[in-house]
């Protein structure tokens, strides 16, 4: 199998006689214009390309040069493009390809061009500046890790739940629904209205049975 270009040629299955049978076999010729292929697929009827690309593109991915068909292909970038990629083969003459004067002057007005000794300098300053930043960004890196346990210790602080200190009337209110869930088996709120007639109840029933018992 002959490679030209960047990939090589494609398979083509040949069919033969029995429907049963049947073997690859590449094409042999990459530098052969479209039409030597359909010439040999026309004298051979069992041929057939497996493929559902169009022809030039078919062309394209076996290596082959496809025939320039488009107006486009005819304008100066394309040539240089066409003579890069198949080189002489292509037809384009390498005169032809070479930067006018017009085109070397305007790429040297916007900045294109730019000699050895500027880009190195351009270079060496670029590396100088990513060293600096470097530097400065390690600086504040160890700057903030001095001030880590600090933080820390800070963070961890505000954390902390406070717990609220209790007065005695609250404690006494706390104690007092207690008592009454043990004796009334559900609770009340202290802010119930019955609260404090059922507090009274509980509290005279709880005497008189402390009376029977002395």
């Amino acid at each position: 199998m002959i490679q030209y270009g960047r990939l090589s040629v494609v398979g083509v299955i040949r069919y033969s006689s029995f429907p049963d049978t049947a073997a690859i076999a590449g094409t042999s010729n990459a530098v052969n214009s479209s039409s030597s292929l359909q010439e040999g697929q026309c004298k051979n009827k069992n041929t057939k390309v497996v493929s559902r690309l169009t022809e030039r593109h078919r062309l394209i991915a076996e290596g082959r040069l496809p025939p320039v068909t488009y107006e486009w292909e005819k304008e100066l970038w394309a040539k240089r493009e066409r003579f890069g990629t198949y080189g002489l083969a292509s037809g384009v003459k390498p005169e032809e390809l070479w930067p006018s004067v017009e085109e070397i002057q305007e790429e040297e007005a916007i900045g294109w061009y730019v000699k050895y000794s500027d880009a190195l300098k351009n270079v060496e300053d670029a590396k100088e500046s990513e060293h600096a930043n470097t530097l400065t960004r390690l600086k504040e890196v160890a700057a903030l890790e001095n001030k880590y346990p600090e933080m820390l210790r800070e963070f961890l602080e505000s954390r902390k739940e406070v717990v609220p200190v209790k007065s005695k009337q609250e404690l006494e209110a706390e104690q007092q629904a207690k008592d009454m869930l043990d004796y009334y088996g559900y609770e009340i709120s202290p802010s119930d209205p019955r609260f404090p007639i059922l507090f009274e109840k509980m509290t005279e029933a709880k005497k008189k049975v402390s009376g029977y018992i002395h």
